[in-house]
């Protein structure tokens, strides 16, 4: 549910079946905990977002993990079952080296939901009171220098999911109830809005309608244009690309997640399969 990549390496947390671990995803050691693997970072609390900053001069990556609840264990079934604490709370920003794990600093931050590392600063989406804040901290070889400055704040009302930013230094947040994703300035002024439609229609697609996006990111084509990628949590689980201004630029079809619960080829058209999609949906 968080991954976070310099351009080479891939670290992730994995929440599937046991302990709880980030790990490097070219089986390279992150950490000297051990669950279904060895070498791997164990946080003590669940994984909310991660982010990365490469510094090209120093040849180094530095992965901020943001960790909210503690986690829990409890074996009352056979298997013994992971979970995030909704009553007691790491809520930081844990600072390592890439290449190995080691833990070079920590930052306290409440309800924290998404993080991102651009412009030679880290970003942070968390709660805050009765709503949500967006919060910054310079970086200096990697390293956070001081503590979070408020950029702006937003009402319970909007409940945001991830954070992007570009290198124009906008800043992009999702919206999953909403299916929007808004770009916004420094000063939380909204720039413009992604996703046409308040909700996709039921027996048709709009492709310019989104559908629960989630995990933002944010990519340089090869003209120098920064994109903004979105992946969808709800019908086929889409990852749309698009422009600074909201335009749709291309789509991805990712892995039907769903299949698992199987699917239908209509007879008298072969070329059409039904399957089921997130969110009660059917694609």
């Amino acid at each position: 549910t968080s991954t976070c990549t310099d351009g080479e390496t891939v670290w992730s947390f994995c929440n599937e079946g046991g302990p709880k671990y980030v790990y490097r995803a070219d089986a390279k050691p992150f950490g000297e905990g051990r669950a279904q693997r060895p070498n791997v970072y164990l946080p003590k609390g669940w994984v909310k977002a991660m982010a990365c900053w490469r510094d090209a001069a120093r040849a180094q990556t530095t992965v901020f993990i943001a960790q909210g609840g503690q986690i829990l264990s409890s074996n009352e079934t056979r298997h013994v079952r992971y979970y995030e604490s909704d009553k007691a709370f790491v809520d930081a920003v844990t600072v390592h080296a890439g290449e190995n794990g080691k833990p070079l600093a920590e930052l306290p931050l409440a309800r924290p939901l998404g993080l991102a590392a651009r412009n030679g600063s880290l970003y942070a989406l968390h709660g805050v009171g009765n709503g949500y804040a967006v919060e910054t901290v310079p970086l200096q070889s990697g390293l956070p220098q001081g503590g979070w400055q408020r950029l702006f704040t937003l009402p319970a009302a909007r409940a945001p999911f991830d954070i992007e930013v570009d290198r124009s230094q906008r800043i992009y947040l999702s919206f999953p109830e909403a299916n929007k994703v808004e770009a916004f300035d420094r000063a939380g002024n909204r720039l413009c809005s992604i996703g046409r439609l308040d909700e996709q229609p039921s027996g048709n697609y709009d492709p310019l309608t989104l559908m629960a996006p989630g995990k933002l990111a944010v990519r340089t084509d090869a003209d120098g244009t920064d994109r903004i990628l979105v992946v969808e949590q709800a019908g086929p689980n889409r990852v749309s690309e698009w422009s600074q201004a909201g335009k749709l630029v291309r789509e991805y079809t990712s892995l039907q997640t769903k299949a698992n619960d199987g699917y239908a080829i209509d007879p008298e058209a072969p070329d059409t399969v039904y399957i089921a999609g997130h969110k009660g949906w059917m694609t």
